[in-house]
């Protein structure tokens, strides 16, 4: 995973936390997954495993800005670069809202 490479990269934060944001820029597949992914990050900080932390207040406001600009898609059926598709993306972010508002008090959405 990508905390493995921070012996590689001594940036890899900085790396991380800009594709984040590059992904959330780009259409609702790509906003889905930053968010996938911010959401890893959010367990691997909570089981103690996280080699870094992301920075959850710019990209919190990132993720809420990406998924207001795409919630009509985001409710519908999204199709990844391999072929697999999500319906209803918004579901899941939803749920992943819900948690982060009762655990660490902030939105997503």
């Amino acid at each position: 995973m990508f905390y493995k490479q921070l012996e590689n990269a001594a940036n890899i934060k900085e790396i991380f936390e800009n594709n984040l944001k590059q992904l959330l820029n780009e259409n609702a597949c790509n906003v889905y997954i930053a968010i996938l992914y911010f959401d890893a990050c959010i367990f691997y900080e909570e089981i103690g495993k996280a080699t870094f932390f992301i920075n959850r207040e710019i990209l919190v406001r990132n993720i809420k800005e990406a998924v207001y600009k795409n919630k009509d898609e985001l409710t519908q059926i999204i199709t990844f670069e391999n072929g697999m598709k999500k319906n209803n993306p918004l579901k899941n972010i939803e749920n992943f809202n819900k948690y982060y508002e009762k655990e660490y008090i902030f939105s997503i959405i």
